[in-house]
């Protein structure tokens, strides 16, 4: 993980020019939302896009000198384009291309790869010459690792449904060599031709320093180190290219692509259709003419990420005319998310591709729903009270008192005494209204809603409400 540190020059009006690459890209990032922005959060980033531009960011060591800011995908911005001066360079990749590696190597000697085994043996021969050496991570040093972490004791529960800790090759790095310096590019750009020369949007952060300190020997390290990089890699050998490459399954993970893209593209919505006064329908409809969708064997499941995936519809390309129903679905199961599942099946292979889209969406009762929540989350005055605690925290000097009673023991029953917490919590909240107001805020959302209904305003403790106007005039006054 790359961090970067610098102060903010208040007396200065004008940006600093490396960072004004870094602000074009903060000030471009609404742009690129499918969904309407809150006003607030594009004030917000407004706000952030004139700051960096105005912090000199500090080069970390061991890294000396100027660094740079290279996003591409965005409006004037093109990405790195590999055409200043190096006689030898390194990438580290999990995903490649032909074209872009061959322009990296287009000069220079010595060049070094690390990428997954299967990437690389997609590579052409004449590609693959270009490099003096190619790495691929060392299996048999990842299943040692493994048979360690065996061997040591469990700690805690199993959670069902949790992820496992990423394996293989993640990281993306250039590091191109001229004398004796050397620049690293570190970010979110694969080496492949898409990332590079079409339209991903992209960030790459460049470092300069010596080649002694930060070049590519002193990256891998020296045979025989169990610390270096070297350790953990193996040289990938002709043979490894011969490694049984399963076409079915590669042409079924480009089929569930192709369908992702499709239903992409479909440009779907949902429409809210009340049944009764606790029951509703969710429809998906898409707003265009539907595109060829792929050839194949697929299929398409989907369903709102408050429902279990049991509870899926089937989406078949004939039947697109008509919108999919979600039936009688709760108020709180109302969502804009949709999860997604396709199956694609090419011979024997089968691939399985799960994702999430945000969509539009249309007809939520807002209001009846925000209650909803409110009364299904803060039930009573213990747990409102616990919600102001999580809020709160952190504030330098934190109220003891009333945090030390909201904790649940014995014998509370919900219910509190205005004497027991209306003092300490007025401090908590006056010290959140000068040092953090953005709290008060959401701390405001809730009171509001929770007003809304005889339940909810049972629910402020005794007192609350006379010293929260007070808090809320001031915030007003504030802004």
């Amino acid at each position: 993980m790359l961090r970067l540190e610098g102060h903010l020059a208040t007396h200065r009006k004008r940006a600093y020019g490396q960072s004004n690459p870094l602000g074009d890209f903060v000030q471009a990032l609404p742009g690129l939302a499918v969904h309407p922005i809150d006003p607030r959060i594009v004030e917000d980033i407004t706000l952030l896009q004139h700051e960096v531009r105005r912090v000199h960011f500090q080069s970390p060591e061991p890294f000396r000198g100027k660094l740079a800011f290279y996003p591409s995908g965005i409006p004037g911005y093109r990405g790195f384009r590999f055409d200043q001066s190096y006689y030898r360079a390194m990438v580290v990749s999990p995903f490649l291309s032909d074209r872009l590696l061959q322009r990296v190597t287009e000069r220079g000697e010595g060049h070094i790869l690390v990428s997954r085994l299967d990437s690389i043996a997609t590579l052409k021969p004449e590609t693959q010459q270009r490099f003096d050496r190619l790495y691929v991570l060392d299996d048999t040093r990842s299943g040692l690792e493994e048979e360690e972490e065996d061997q040591v004791e469990k700690v805690g529960e199993e959670v069902a449904g949790a992820k496992s800790e990423p394996s293989g090759l993640h990281a993306k790095l250039f590091v191109l060599e001229e004398g004796w310096d050397a620049t690293w590019l570190v970010g979110s750009a694969n080496a492949t031709n898409t990332a590079f020369r079409r339209k991903n949007v992209e960030f790459l952060v460049g470092l300069q320093g010596r080649k002694s300190r930060v070049g590519i020997d002193k990256i891998l390290g020296r045979e025989g180190d169990d610390n270096a990089l070297l350790a953990l890699l193996r040289i990938y050998t002709p043979r490894d290219g011969h490694v049984e490459i399963d076409r079915e399954q590669q042409m079924a993970e480009l089929l569930a692509d192709h369908v992702r893209d499709w239903l992409i593209a479909l440009r779907m919505r949902l429409e809210v259709v009340r049944r009764d006064a606790d029951q509703f329908d969710l429809l998906l409809h898409h707003d265009r003419k539907s595109e060829a969708a792929p050839e194949g064997e697929w299929t398409v499941r989907c369903w709102p990420v408050s429902l279990r995936p049991e509870h899926n519809v089937m989406l078949e390309a004939a039947s697109l005319s008509a919108p999919l129903i979600f039936t009688n679905l709760s108020l709180l199961a109302l969502t804009s998310f949709v999860a997604f599942e396709i199956v694609a099946r090419v011979g024997d292979a089968e691939r399985t591709l799960r994702f999430v889209l945000n969509l539009p969406v249309s007809g939520i009762p807002e209001n009846d729903r925000d209650a909803h929540l409110f009364r299904a989350i803060i039930s009573n005055q213990a747990r409102f009270l616990r919600y102001l605690r999580l809020i709160l925290s952190g504030e330098e000097g934190g109220p003891q008192p009333w945090m030390d009673w909201i904790r649940e023991g014995k014998g509370h029953t919900g219910r509190t005494a205005p004497d027991d917490m209306r003092i300490p919590l007025l401090e908590a909240l006056l010290r959140a209204l000068s040092r953090s107001p953005d709290k008060i805020d959401r701390i405001a959302k809730l009171v509001e809603g929770l007003q809304r209904t005889p339940e909810g305003r049972a629910i402020l403790p005794e007192g609350f409400e006379p010293f929260w106007k007070a808090v809320i005039q001031a915030r007003s006054e504030l802004q």
